[in-house]
């Protein structure tokens, strides 16, 4: 009995060390989505946890929309695009005229195809209608409607 409770006492603690071992390695090689959704929730969770001097600060409430934006992106979950849309109505709420915030949110409306609330974003740019950015929504907003020769123009153009 002595003999089978020492091998059964190695067996069990050969197998406990190669769990560890595979559970240590399943970390190490996360997917690149699982690490990027955690610098993002990390980033999110650094924001949220930095006192605001201004509860309508605009840096932080854009700051706070652009995290949103990003996690949204990644995952493509409903939950997440509503956190993002809540979080966009917070900011046009409190700063409507901030062109960063319009081109934040026609990026996040090309991003899911809202075509028509692109154009709407692209409207409040007016005053910024020749930055490279605004430019390069404009042609991707192009590509989206099949108009792909002002597409390339746009692009060209950048």
């Amino acid at each position: 009995m002595k003999g089978f409770a020492k091998t059964a006492t190695g067996t069990v603690m050969a197998v406990s060390f190669a769990g560890i071992f595979w559970l240590g390695l399943a970390k190490i090689s996360a997917t690149d989505f699982q690490r990027e959704l955690a610098v993002i929730e990390s980033s999110i969770d650094r924001h949220e946890n930095h006192p605001v001097s201004e509860p309508n600060d605009s840096k932080a409430l854009v700051k706070s929309a652009y995290y949103s934006f990003q996690k949204s992106a990644l995952t493509g979950k409903q939950q997440h695009i509503e956190e993002t849309m809540r979080d966009f109505d917070k900011v046009s709420v409190a700063h409507a005229d901030l062109a960063v915030f319009y081109l934040l949110r026609a990026t996040f409306n090309l991003k899911f195809h809202r075509l028509d609330a692109v154009k709407s974003d692209l409207t409040q740019l007016l005053t910024s209608k020749d930055d490279p950015k605004v430019q390069v929504i404009k042609a991707d907003l192009a590509v989206q409607e099949g108009a792909y020769s002002l597409a390339m123009t746009g692009y060209q153009n950048v």
